[in-house]
């Protein structure tokens, strides 16, 4: 048994997988809610972390400790939570001096920051880090119309689609340097990259006339 998910984005991670999941309101029909589920892979036991909340595109430490989510009010005001893996209550709202519309944010290796694709209030779209402990963040790529995705971590890149030259392809920023590179070179557009257990190959989904398809390609700098 899985509930039913309220978006397509889910984190894995120690055996355990983390999820956003619709949930109506038992009284009142055109109430509904998005709540954080924990997915036991070993136990195949499915729990609910948080109850009667607008949570949405979660990721898990790496620690397991921990849980960073999208989270919106009515009003339409946005903002990171950091919350308690172990029974869902919030550590942290991340402040968002500036009203950015954030999307799928992923933690860095050290569980201190999170990188995540923003938008601002002119519809344009950059990949920004942002530390947890302290009200800092950090603008990788600049500002621009041109959609950004999920975005993908190492010590030294971070992997994400955008649409940079018409076609959507993966492209890397140097954490040292800044610099932005094509990685991958596909005619009708890459997506959703993520990287194999040894750090090795790239995998990210190609779009066909047969639907998506999985693609993996070796790392080479």
């Amino acid at each position: 048994f899985r509930a039913v998910s309220s978006d397509d984005q889910f984190s894995c991670r120690n055996g355990q997988i983390v999820y956003a999941a619709y949930e109506p309101d038992l009284r009142w029909g055109w109430r509904d809610y998005s709540v954080i589920r924990m997915l036991n892979l070993h136990s195949g036991k499915d729990i609910r972390l948080t109850r009667k909340t607008k949570y949405f595109s979660p990721d898990i430490s790496h620690d397991g400790n921990k849980i960073i989510v999208l989270e919106t009010t009515p009003d339409q005001h946005y903002s990171l939570a950091l919350l308690n893996a172990a029974n869902g209550k919030i550590i942290r709202r991340l402040g968002n001096p500036n009203q950015y519309y954030y999307t799928y944010p992923k933690f860095d290796l050290d569980d201190q920051s999170v990188f995540t694709s923003v938008r601002n209030a002119k519809g344009q779209m950059a990949l920004m880090q942002q530390w947890l402990y302290k009200d800092s963040s950090k603008i990788w790529t600049p500002f621009s119309y041109k959609v950004t995705g999920i975005p993908e971590i190492t010590k030294d890149y971070i992997f994400f689609a955008a649409s940079y030259n018409k076609t959507d392809n993966v492209y890397a920023v140097n954490r040292n340097t800044g610099a932005i590179s094509q990685v991958t070179d596909e005619r009708y557009g890459a997506y959703q990259p993520a990287l194999n257990f040894d750090r090795s190959k790239l995998i990210f989904s190609e779009f066909s006339i047969y639907g998506n398809q999985l693609k993996q390609m070796n790392l080479d700098t």
